[in-house]
């Protein structure tokens, strides 16, 4: 059966004027259907919350008495391990229904706050678990295993606990910690979230009707009109960086804190701990950015090539950074409904599988509430998928414009959510229903690239296919070195802040500035409001030491996007490598499933390689 998006391809993709006004990314009749509904999986009202909250302080007051006894038999060992369960699926319940609340409303912070402190509290008295297990030796687990056979399946999981044994305080110190961690960590982000809210930004008039700068950066970008694209990116940089100094307050006090637990530990540094986590090292991740940076012209020529077909097809003599968006005079940047955009995935991703693609089709259902997509006010930055385990994960964006940006970022958090459910629907033991997080960031990432290569692949003009082709360069290559940057940046800074040479903004600016200056290039010299562009990505308040699992996980997403191409096998192995969880090492995972060492750097040159093919591919069409 042809899908109803292969018609409209056939046909031309469709041509909806970029700034009409009666273009409706989320026509106005069904909007309100794209709002969570959180009562089915997370609770119909306060008094069922409530309940939850008291069953979690009743769970871990069970916990108790197996203070100090947690390795004395097998069988008190299980009916632990099955109490945590329990436990873990209660406390994420409850957390991640207050966010939910909390990112489509700001204003209810008050409540996020408290269910993050109550949830910390909950946590802190399980903390000597962790504690006690670390101190198991292998010796230790094969007698509790033999005395208790249903522990076997956890055997993994409780060899983890054992690498932390040189890092692991004592249970009083962990306790404590986990107790303080909203003190210690979570301002930050709640910071950030104040100081934008508390600022006015400006709005503009446009032919589209009245724009803000910062709400409808997106589409101001992309206004015919330079001068008015000039101003806005100008009046958001003023506006927004006239909180820098405390932006780079709050990321340098964070850095400290992180910092000054990891060493407490025994860590080098909290990337060193971070990394760990994930099974890998700072050598690894030195190794990664020596390795990259000897690509950044790679880079560099693909702005400067972006910039010279600027020049050719729209006049303007020398482009800069508000004119990155510009599309040739008189082409017609294709926008795409909600609907046309739920029609693009299920089309693109259908490679995937029957499994894949019925809980796909479940997630963009929005009889379903499991999309909060419509913008207002008081609504969190950004987007991301979220859940907990036994129940379908939910997506969550500022707002949806119908651009292809939309349309990707709905491609890659779809594809987190439908991964997790396809693990929850596999029975996998909750332990190994979640792994290191460029693990999963892999698999959302080639959901990017196979949706961005559809529409190139089935682009009916020219025209279209250079812009599908730009889009997709934008996603692999220009995306992939601005997470280079970003990643850098943070790793540096904190090894700066650490070191006591970092303490000031203007220092993080000009760290900043040196990485835009190595893979952007002039602009940076040229642009002096460039340097603490840094500040807009709200991961270094929110998810510090996140966006490196980006740069491990795009140059996965690109081997695999090779891989799909003379693999005939690969789609199946790949869901089965999802669907299977996190029973093992990532580096064992994908030498299992799919014969893979992304950690090789003869696997980081062979994705640059890919990149300057597409490249060259784009040069020709030009």
């Amino acid at each position: 059966m042809i899908h109803k998006l292969g018609v409209l391809l056939m046909a031309g993709l469709p041509t909806l004027p970029a700034f009409s006004q009666g273009f409706e990314a989320v026509p106005a009749s069904v909007a309100p259907q794209y709002r969570f509904d959180l009562r089915h999986d997370y609770y119909k009202d306060e008094a069922a919350y409530a309940k939850d909250q008291a069953e979690a302080r009743a769970l871990v007051d069970s916990l108790q008495p197996h203070r100090g006894k947690v390795g004395a038999s097998g069988q008190a060992l299980f009916e632990l391990v099955s109490k945590l369960e329990r436990l873990d699926t209660l406390t994420s319940k409850l957390y991640i229904y207050r966010y939910l609340l909390y990112a489509a409303d700001t204003t209810l912070e008050a409540k996020f706050s408290a269910a993050d402190q109550a949830v910390s509290e909950i946590n802190s008295k399980a903390a000597f678990v962790a504690t006690e297990l670390r101190k198991l030796s292998k010796a230790d687990l094969d007698r509790l295993i033999q005395q208790e056979p249903r522990l076997a399946p956890y055997r993994f999981s409780l060899e983890q606990n054992t690498r932390y044994k040189p890092y692991t305080l004592s249970s009083d110190q962990e306790e404590l910690l986990s107790r303080l961690s909203p003190q210690l960590y979570s301002w930050e982000g709640q910071l950030f979230q104040k100081l934008i809210d508390r600022t006015t930004f400006t709005d503009l008039e446009t032919p589209a009707g009245t724009q803000n700068v910062y709400r409808d950066r997106q589409l101001l970008s992309k206004q015919p009109d330079r001068d008015l694209r000039k101003k806005a990116l100008l009046t958001l940089s003023t506006e927004y960086q006239a909180s820098a100094d405390l932006f780079a307050f709050s990321v340098i006090k964070l850095a400290g804190s992180l910092n000054a637990e990891a060493t407490t530990r025994g860590f080098k540094d909290a990337f060193a701990s971070s990394l760990f986590d994930a099974h890998l090292s700072t050598e690894q991740a030195e190794t990664f950015f020596k390795t990259i940076a000897d690509f950044a012209s790679l880079s560099r020529r693909y702005v400067q090539l972006k910039k010279d077909r600027i020049r050719k097809t729209s006049g303007i003599p020398d482009p800069a950074p508000w004119d990155n968006d510009v599309v040739p005079t008189g082409f017609e940047r294709p926008r795409f409904t909600i609907g046309q955009a739920t029609d693009a995935l299920k089309a693109s991703l259908g490679f995937h599988g029957p499994r894949y693609a019925a809980d796909l089709a479940e997630l963009l259902d929005p009889a379903n509430g499991r999309l909060d997509i419509v913008s207002g006010k008081n609504r969190m930055p950004g987007a991301f998928s979220w859940g907990f385990y036994g129940a379908p994960r939910v997506f969550y964006s500022y707002g949806y414009r119908g651009y292809l940006d939309d349309v990707l970022t709905l491609s890659h958090e779809g594809g987190h959510a439908v991964h997790y459910d396809l693990i929850d629907q596999n029975k996998v033991l909750p332990v190994y229903a979640s792994g290191p997080q460029y693990f999963t960031e892999s698999f959302a990432m080639l959901n990017e690239f196979a949706t961005a290569d559809y529409l190139y692949q089935h682009a009916a003009t020219k025209e279209q296919k250079t812009y599908f082709l730009e889009q997709l360069l934008d996603v692999m290559m220009r995306r992939f070195f601005d997470i280079v940057m970003r990643s850098e940046f943070e790793y540096r800074a904190y090894q700066e802040i650490q070191a006591g040479r970092l303490t000031e903004a203007d220092q993080l600016h000009e760290l900043w500035k040196q990485e835009g200056l190595r893979y952007v290039g002039e602009d940076y010299e040229k642009h002096d409001f460039m340097k603490r562009g840094w500040a807009y990505t709200p991961h270094y308040f929110t998810s510090p030491r996140y966006y490196i699992n980006y740069l491990f996980a795009n140059l996965m997403a690109i081997s695999y996007y090779e891989r799909r191409l003379v693999d005939p096998d690969f789609d199946r192995r790949y869901v089965e490598l999802m669907s299977n969880g996190f029973p093992d090492t990532p580096v064992n995972l994908l030498k299992k499933h799919l014969a893979l060492d992304p950690f090789d750097p003869a696997t980081v040159k062979g994705a640059m390689k890919a990149l300057e093919g597409k490249l060259n591919e784009l040069e020709a069409l030009y």
